[in-house]
């Protein structure tokens, strides 16, 4: 693994300071298969017209490649096609990573959701969370009367808490 000077690395241009998928710093690929996502969703010209707009074989094959959620891949690449697809949207790479990262944060939510589902049931989630934290009536109480909104709410006593604060 030989990595640039970093006078020579210019992401904007896909000069990166290690050969493609090389770098030790690493993101989990669902980084890359929420990036692919948005690029279909958002990006004029979709996949093909980001492909088509990088110049490096090894960078176009790198993305060509199938992403799992679980492994962990080189993040240079992605920092560069970011500002590929800034280019193609006609925004800055700023302006166009905080949409990005926006999607990906939402994305992320998602897998965690469906992850935590299949782990626990729904019943043994509600009965994780307190009373506290959920019932509206216990929320919007005053520290000092907290303990008067807590003996009076009903998803405190009941058997099934998260009834009570669904509908709250």
């Amino acid at each position: 693994m030989t990595n640039r000077e970093p006078s020579t690395v210019n992401l904007a241009k896909e000069i990166l300071p290690f050969p493609v998928g090389e770098s030790p710093f690493r993101i989990k690929g669902s980084g890359y298969l929420l990036h692919l996502q948005y690029v279909d969703e958002h990006l004029p010209g979709g996949r093909p017209a980001m492909f088509a707009a990088i110049a490096d074989p090894k960078l176009r094959a790198f993305f060509e490649q199938t992403f799992f959620v679980s492994h962990l891949v080189d993040i240079f690449p992605l920092v560069v096609v970011g500002h590929t697809c800034a280019r193609i949207q006609g925004v800055t790479f700023e302006r166009f990573i905080r949409t990005r990262a926006r999607h990906q944060a939402e994305g992320d939510l998602r897998l965690f959701r469906k992850l935590i589902l299949r782990i626990a049931s729904p019943e043994a989630l509600a009965t994780r969370i307190p009373a506290s934290k959920t019932c509206a009536s216990a929320r919007s109480a005053s520290p000092r009367n907290k303990r008067t909104a807590k003996r009076s709410c009903r998803c405190a006593r009941s058997s099934s808490g998260a009834a009570h604060a669904t509908a709250a």
